[in-house]
């Protein structure tokens, strides 16, 4: 008696595997775009916790001879975006001013940062035309200030968007509360 497989279950075997190989692959593109904007989203997140703990870690910021120890905060302006800022807010006023960035970020890849929102959760509709964005983190308690060129908020939300159209936000809330959705 011979032992193994016959040629007719060698290629059903095979060609299953050649089916799934296909149905995998031909949603790969997909899946890594939705990858990409979910790092996206997850790297956001971890900037705006970068900054609070520069903040309460009392991060030295120096940008001539003099040491100062400042709040610290994320900037974002003009959506579409693929840059924005660490700052140290050194005249105490919690938005960016020149002469303050600390650090910059990039977005690589095909998201953006489309829309920048806020109120949206504490009281909607809340508003989705910002163009301007800073929340600073001030020690010690730790205090978080949403301001923007509509005015202050208690959360707000930058919106990651892929050029088919899915997106994820990151949202923000003034008692420190951090989302991806």
């Amino acid at each position: 008696m011979n032992k193994g497989f016959t040629l007719v279950e060698l290629s059903v075997t095979i060609g299953i595997t050649v089916i799934i190989s296909i149905l995998i692959l031909a949603d790969f593109p997909e899946f890594t775009r939705r990858l990409e904007l979910s790092r996206t989203a997850q790297a956001v997140a971890v900037s705006f916790r970068e900054a609070e703990s520069s903040a309460l870690a009392v991060r030295e910021f120096k940008p001539d001879s003099i040491s100062y120890f400042p709040a610290y905060g994320l900037h974002f302006e003009n959506p579409p975006l693929t840059t924005y800022f660490l700052f140290a807010d050194l005249n105490n006023n919690r938005v960016y001013d020149a002469g303050e960035k600390a650090d910059e970020f990039q977005i690589n890849g095909q998201p953006r940062v489309s829309r920048l929102c806020g109120g949206t959760r504490s009281s909607p509709p809340g508003r989705c035309d910002l163009t301007r964005l800073d929340v600073v983190f001030v020690r010690p308690n730790p205090d978080i200030f949403i301001n923007s060129d509509k005015g202050s908020f208690s959360d707000a939300e930058a919106v990651l968007l892929l050029p088919d159209g899915q997106e994820k936000k990151v949202v923000i809330w003034s008692t420190g509360q951090l989302a991806i959705e």
